[in-house]
C-alpha cells in the first residue's frame, strides 16, 4: 500500500473515530438532559 492509500485509510478511520464520538457524546447528553429532567419532576 503506497503511502496515499495510507492517508486514505487513516481519514476513514479518523472519521469513523469522530463520529463515534459525536454518537456517545449526543447520547451521554441526551441521557444526562432526560436524567436531570426526570430528578427536577421527581423533586421539585
Amino acid at each position: 500500500m503506497d503511502s496515499a492509500g495510507v492517508g486514505i485509510v487513516g481519514k476513514c478511520i479518523t472519521a469513523c473515530f469522530m463520529e463515534l464520538w459525536v454518537t456517545v457524546f449526543t447520547g451521554c447528553g441526551k441521557a444526562a438532559l432526560c436524567f436531570s429532567m426526570c430528578c427536577e419532576h421527581s423533586y421539585p
